[in-house]
């Protein structure tokens, strides 16, 4: 049954649909805010008139839904194991905002056939009413990561000024060169006391990058160190939401604003484009 509904919706895909613009948002490792920084750019996006669907990839530890102070009554697991429809998956948060929960004990799935992972992985793009898909690829090298960076027009790598998080951050990278994504990654440096520290952390990445991959990474932004965030997530509100006016919720505005101005870089002419390289990645 899965495998039917995967099938029929990837043949509407394959229709003329509007553009869209696909991030994969990874980190080297978890707890350095990738999740929160993913889900208050979807809703700065949102408040910016695009529609927007946040993907939760993060297979086994997701938390967009928790997050957001919502509560998830199906998950991708009732999808895999069903064949529910997507849309009865859809969280419809506010208007243009759509949330897909990923579910947490899905250690069998990431086992899986390949064939089961590309129908699954093709089910997640959507129906093309969405301007913007944003996916919480997770942490760490994992083969789902590695997919949903493939197929992303911008991989945003998020990190914190701590070293064990800039040497993850490295090999993370490091791997994705491998499959030749190290040209399109851009960083985001979470919890930092401003433009300075998030400069220097930037410069010392990019050099070592550069050096021992022969490659380079570009400073999308960062996030500075906020209490009203750690608040925010302790009532389950997006401190977008919580508190617009606070330093990290200005700095999410900025990265929104310089993401908009790359949109039209990143466009595909629809989504059948994305199921096409989806399928390239996990082979016929």
């Amino acid at each position: 049954m899965m495998k039917d509904q995967a099938h029929e919706l990837k043949q509407k895909m394959l229709q003329p649909s509007k553009n869209v613009t696909v991030y994969a948002v990874v980190s080297g490792k978890g707890g350095v805010g990738k999740s929160n920084i993913t889900i208050n750019l979807g809703i700065a996006l949102n408040q910016s008139g695009k529609s927007v669907l946040l993907i939760d990839g993060d297979l086994g530890m997701a938390n967009l839904d928790i997050l957001a102070g919502v509560a998830s009554r199906s998950t991708l697991m009732d999808f895999f194991e069903s064949g529910k429809p997507i849309d009865d998956i859809l969280i419809h948060y506010q208007d243009g905002l759509d949330i897909l929960p990923g579910g947490s004990g899905m250690l069998s799935l990431q086992n899986s056939q390949d064939e089961v992972i590309k129908e699954f992985i093709t089910s997640l793009i959507g129906s093309g009413r969405y301007d913007v898909i944003m996916i919480d690829a997770g942490a760490g090298v994992d083969a789902k990561l590695i997919s949903f960076a493939s197929v992303a027009h911008e991989v945003i790598l998020v990190t914190v000024p701590e070293p064990t998080a800039m040497a993850d951050a490295y090999s993370l990278v490091k791997i994705l060169s491998v499959f030749e994504i190290k040209h399109r990654i851009h960083l985001i440096v979470n919890q930092v006391s401003g433009q300075k520290q998030a400069q220097e952390t930037y410069e010392r990445l990019d050099k070592v990058i550069g050096t021992f991959l022969n490659a380079k990474i570009e400073l999308l932004g960062y996030v500075a160190t906020d209490m009203k965030v750690r608040d925010a997530v302790s009532r389950q509100i997006p401190f977008l939401i919580a508190y617009p006016v606070t330093l990290a919720s200005r700095n999410i505005t900025t990265l929104c604003d310089r993401m908009l101005e790359r949109n039209s870089e990143f466009s595909w002419s629809s989504l059948g484009d994305l199921v096409f390289r989806f399928i390239k990645v996990f082979g016929a």
